[in-house]
């Protein structure tokens, strides 16, 4: 992953949310991020997330 943005419904779940972070990528190497607050449309809709992933092409020289 190389960028991923995060809606919370809540920005007091920031926390939370950045300590689920360190479990998935190794400090110093996190993917950019941009954090950002939202009403969902759905009440029980907590968070939601979305992101971009880079995929080295493979040489075959």
């Amino acid at each position: 992953m190389v960028q991923i943005n995060l809606y919370l419904k809540d920005l007091s779940d920031f926390n939370k949310a950045r300590n689920i972070f360190c479990e998935y990528f190794d400090k110093g190497s996190f993917p950019a991020r941009m954090t950002l607050t939202s009403e969902f449309t759905a009440p029980e809709c907590l968070c939601m997330l979305d992101g971009v992933a880079y995929k080295p092409a493979h040489s075959g020289h």
